[in-house]
């Protein structure tokens, strides 16, 4: 039954149109009866096209097919069609779901456009007089002129101004005068007052009507007009045109200013126009699409330049035809070139925020998010059928309302199991993968540090993969730790001694706040193999030429202990009264308040120490020695247990309850990492596999998490060892680590790249179950389940109507 259902998944997610949501029920129920590759696989792939559900309206609008965001992004509008060809239009708060109002729009009225804060609506159609509507005092505000024809109107950025365009009858009696006055009017809406009347053309030279597209420029300073003929630029200080520009396009729809004013756009059904204000020349753009315009947008950096169409149905005397193309087409400014098109319908396009990514939802509801720097798609989530669709203004939600009239919100962003981080330098347009050497998380789990061995620490989110800080400094880094607050972070390193005459070797420690990007370097005679912060968070200890205290937050030494011995690994204890010094033929325990030596452990006979790891108690402390792992009691300073495992990797489960060694090189007597439970010291799992290159225990110690030198990473459950999860991509892995909040594995491999992996199926499950809407339907249930009785998939989840 589980396999069956995960190949129905599969069938489902392929159909066409797809059926996400159903599938989805289907994986997880796969699942849930059975982990296994299969089923796994069937959730990993359907929940990769699962758009994050954010937000439900609290009720419903019947005959709703249209979405209309504000500029802000706080309200939602809802058009609906009764049967009678009435419109309905609704607004939604956005924050809480909640129907604010039933707006008060005619049967011929239509919403034109609404200020960015949402409060003014402008209303277009025809005869009612009425076109602007405040939502705030619920009435009308502004009537068109008598005798008018044709509106054109914006909004000023801060909304305070509208600016608008409309014919007016020269001789308003005389109903045979064809005479019209084109006008431009600025009306302050916080004042109610007209402040700007002006005549664009007197009526009888016929060279230009009034103006069907117009914006504001960024500051709010000048107002663009496109009519038929040509582009007016009006200075609002001067009440003058100060430029004009020829406009090839018929019956321009939209007008827009880049965010600098250095570009202005006007787009029509036959094309699109692009004019360098600051330069006073068009730039001529490589093959634009005719066709009705759905999205004229402008990345926030005014370096691209998006518009969408769809074709056009119309009908003749000859019967019916389409005109226009269907695509979104993406232009670089500075050369007017063409750098992406997307030759399908899409429902509109959106930049996301001041990123160069660019939302796009084509006619089968497929959220895509394209990278347009690497001219390549990101990642692809798909909505079930929905009758109408509307991408938010800053690119980060999409709208959708489907045939029930259920409106909802969604983050386009799927849920990914894996995430690649591959940082790069750029130098004079060259890029070079960083030589990664170590990752470790922040103590709260949100940042994961790289280090490279050129001396560059970057931090980037977990959630997201995004890079957040880059730190060079330009030094060997050997060891990277984060204060237990994650507010800095301890870096250590330096050169290793050369027989070099002008070699010169150094240590360096770097205390660095990570907010500020403030740093204090110290210095010391060798390299730096170990940092170690207490516990407390205000000191911090190092591993050099000697072993040295240090004070957290001004760089200055309190003490050196047992300065003549080398040191090779620090460890504090728990409580932090205690610094652990492992050496090569010694163990030092320091007393933290004065550094004074408090005992010290020799290894037996002629044998080195190399590895240390203490027990989340404090007591034990495992150790080993080329032959040999021994668990040392630091109270009796006795041996408790003995392994006969060669060097390499040891670690305590942090619940105490096993130890895991594993060697560095395999060998005929022990070539398996080994899970030892502390209590008996007896092992309770061996690894099936060899040539292993790192482990790890999950915070709450009931997983493990594998990997080898053939790029396989797997986890397996404690004490069974029975598995869990195994990832897909194949990674040859150097390096693991768990987030602490167990969610994550962040797998560093050969060098030069990071997987983060959202290992754990329950959690696929959780996020499945958050992001749907519904469960299966007793119909869908019988089909998929016969003979089982009907349950929920996902507990909180209703069952939707059948």
């Amino acid at each position: 039954m589980a396999q069956a259902a995960a190949l129905n998944s599969h069938l489902l997610r392929n159909s066409s149109p797809p059926l996400i949501e159903q599938s989805i029920l289907l994986a997880i129920e796969a699942l849930q009866r059975q982990n296994n590759p299969d089923t796994r696989f069937a959730l990993q792939e359907t929940l990769s096209v699962l758009p994050q559900l954010k937000m439900e309206m609290t009720t419903s609008h019947p005959d709703a097919s249209q979405l209309l965001w504000s500029d802000d992004g706080r309200f939602l509008i809802s058009r609906g069609s009764g049967l009678r060809g009435e419109s309905s239009y609704q607004l939604w708060d956005v924050a809480t779901g909640e129907l604010l109002e039933q707006l008060p729009v005619t049967v011929y009225d239509g919403i034109y456009d609404w200020s960015d804060d949402g409060r003014y609506l402008i209303l277009r159609g025809w005869p009612d007089e009425t076109f602007v509507f405040d939502t705030v005092t619920n009435r009308s505000i502004l009537s068109r002129p008598d005798t008018t024809f044709g509106l054109a109107a914006a909004f000023s950025p801060d909304n305070n101004l509208i600016a608008y365009s409309t014919d007016i009858k020269v001789e308003p009696n005389n109903e045979e005068s064809r005479e019209y006055a084109y006008i431009l009017v600025i009306y302050d809406l916080s004042a109610s007052e007209e402040i700007m009347f002006k005549l664009i053309e007197p009526a009888r030279e016929r060279t230009v009507a009034s103006y069907d597209a117009m914006a504001f420029s960024g500051d709010g300073r000048y107002v663009a007009g496109a009519s038929l003929l040509r582009m007016d630029i009006w200075d609002l200080v001067t009440q003058q045109i100060v430029a004009q520009f020829p406009l090839e396009i018929d019956w321009p729809e939209a007008a827009l200013f880049s965010p600098d004013n250095t570009y202005v756009a006007v787009s029509g059904f036959d094309g699109t126009q692009v004019w360098n204000l600051a330069e006073g020349f068009e730039l001529p753009l490589g093959n634009p699409f005719s066709g009705d315009l759905q999205t004229l947008r402008f990345s926030a950096d005014g370096k691209y330049l998006v518009a969408a169409r769809e074709e056009r149905w119309d009908a003749g005397e000859g019967g019916s035809w389409y005109q226009g193309q269907n695509g979104t087409q993406v232009w670089e400014m500075s050369t007017g070139e063409e750098v992406l098109r997307l030759p399908e319908v899409n429902a509109g396009a959106s930049f996301i925020g001041d990123t160069h990514n660019l939302l796009t939802i084509n006619q089968d509801d497929a959220i895509q998010i394209w990278n347009i720097d690497a001219r390549k798609m990101l990642v692809q989530s798909q909505l079930n059928a929905q009758r109408g669709i509307a991408i938010h203004p800053t690119g980060d939600y999409v709208a959708g309302v489907d045939e029930n009239g259920t409106i909802r919100i969604w983050s386009p962003e799927p849920f990914l199991t894996t995430q690649t981080i591959s940082p790069m330098t750029i130098t004079e347009n060259y890029r070079s993968p960083d030589n990664l050497t170590l990752v470790t998380y922040s103590p709260d789990g949100s940042i994961l540090a790289t280090a490279s061995w050129e001396g560059i620490v970057r931090l980037w989110a977990t959630q997201t993969g995004q890079e957040q800080i880059s730190i060079t400094k330009t030094r060997v880094i050997r060891d990277l730790v984060f204060n237990p607050d994650g507010t800095s972070m301890i870096i250590g390193g330096g050169n290793y001694l050369s027989p070099a005459p002008d070699w010169q070797a150094a240590g360096f420690t770097f205390i660095q706040e990570i907010a500020t990007g403030q740093s204090i370097t110290l210095t010391h005679d060798i390299h730096v193999r170990d940092v170690a912060f207490a516990p407390n968070g205000r000191t911090f200890a190092t591993a050099s030429n000697m072993t040295q205290l240090w004070d957290a937050d001004n760089g200055d030494e309190i003490w050196a202990c047992a300065p003549d011995i080398e040191p090779l690994k620090l460890l504090f204890s728990p409580t932090g009264d205690k610094l652990i010094v492992l050496a090569e033929r010694t163990i030092v325990v320091c007393d933290v308040g004065n550094g004074q030596t408090l005992k010290q452990i020799q290894p037996q006979g002629n044998s080195q120490f190399q590895q240390m790891v203490l027990h989340p108690d404090g007591r034990l402390l495992a150790v080993s020695e080329p032959n040999a792992v021994n668990v040392w009691n630091l109270e009796t300073e006795m041996i408790v247990a003995s392994f006969p495992v060669d060097r390499g990797k040891l670690m305590f489960s942090p619940n105490g309850r096993y130890l895991g060694t594993m060697p560095l090189r395999p060998s005929a007597s022990n070539s398996l990492l080994t899970i030892w439970e502390t209590e008996t010291w007896q092992p309770v799992l061996e690894s099936p596999e060899r040539l292993l290159n790192d482990f790890a225990f999950s915070p709450d110690s009931h997983y493990l998490a594998l990997a080898n030198d053939k790029g396989a990473a797997w986890v397996l459950s404690l004490p069974d060892g029975r598995e869990i999860n195994r990832l897909q991509e194949h990674i040859p892995t150097v390096q693991v680590a768990f987030n602490p909040d167990g969610k994550q594995i962040a797998l560093l491999g050969e060098w030069e790249k990071v997987l983060l992996w959202r290992w754990n199926p329950d959690d696929w499950i959780n996020e499945a179950c958050g992001r749907l809407s519904r469960n299966l339907t007793q119909t869908e249930w019988t089909t998929y389940f016969p003979g089982e009785q009907h349950h929920a998939t996902c507990a909180r989840l209703p069952f939707q109507n059948e």
